[in-house]
């Protein structure tokens, strides 16, 4: 008798084990992450309950079957209403392949799109013939009329290093584009593009010649004016032709790298405007 009893313990601790496991997973969470790739917003809604995925991109889920409708949040359109069986942690991207009508919930990382830059309709160098080999075809046009108030100026374009005793940076002139106006109108200028142990130049720091004086324009802290920051980039090319722009930029107090125009302060920042 004791035994039987015994068994029967037995068996009542089993099933109660068994019946405490199946409810530990049925309350199981795992976190489900949704990634939106598609160019519109859109919002979730798990088992009917909203979750906004621009907030919060991720959901804690019950494992088992769930269900999940995506939407359009500018429409309210609804994009998605599907049945998930969840098992684990597991990311699902929002992805609208082109010319799908609708999006769908996959985990595999969709492909990214190529880049595709638009050809300028108006571009002046479309139909320019390419520069001789080792050469470069520049027009330089000063757009800075308040800093450079001059009717035609010389530009230098120089080559760039810091010197390591004084911490500066040292300008070496490599080539001189003359008479540059406020467009674009004059011809272009056919320079040998330099080497420097030899490699081609393509970052150039431009300085500029003042033509009442002859001399190179000067910053407010005495040094040789030049591009603000970045160097102006002319990258070897099929074609190496480049259009530049000479522009200005306003500032709200003088700083030591600008200059003064007739009663506001500038720095300049040469932007290339066409290039092939």
């Amino acid at each position: 008798m004791k035994t039987i009893t015994l068994c029967l313990l037995a068996l009542l601790f089993c099933f109660a084990a068994c019946k405490k496991n199946e409810a530990v997973e049925d309350l199981a969470f795992v976190k489900v992450e949704f990634t939106r790739k598609t160019d519109y917003v859109t919002y979730m809604k798990y088992d009917g309950i909203k979750n906004d995925l621009s907030l919060r991109p991720y959901i804690a889920v019950h494992i088992g079957d769930r269900r999940f409708e995506v939407y359009n949040s500018a429409t309210g359109e609804k994009l998605i209403d599907t049945v998930l069986n969840i098992t684990r942690a597991v990311t699902y991207y929002i992805y609208q392949a082109p010319g799908a009508t609708s999006p769908v919930l996959q985990t595999e990382v969709p492909p990214v799109p190529p880049v595709i830059i638009p050809v300028d309709p108006d571009n002046p160098l479309e139909n320019e013939p390419a520069a001789p080999e080792g050469f470069m075809k520049i027009k330089v046009a000063n757009m800075a009329i308040s800093a450079f108030p001059y009717p035609a100026m010389d530009v230098v374009f120089n080559s760039f290093a810091n010197n390591p005793e004084t911490g500066k940076e040292e300008l070496t002139p490599l080539f001189t584009i003359k008479a540059v106006g406020h467009d674009f109108n004059s011809q272009f200028q056919v320079i040998q593009r330099p080497l420097i142990d030899g490699i081609p130049v393509t970052n150039f720091k431009l300085s500029f010649i003042d033509p009442a004086t002859g001399e190179l324009i000067r910053s407010l802290d005495g040094n040789i004016l030049k591009n603000s920051s970045r160097a102006t980039g002319l990258k070897v090319s099929e074609f190496n032709n480049f259009m530049i722009s000479i522009k200005e930029i306003l500032l709200n107090s003088p700083q030591d790298n600008a200059v003064k125009g007739e009663s506001d302060y500038y720095v300049i920042s040469p932007s290339i405007t066409f290039q092939k």
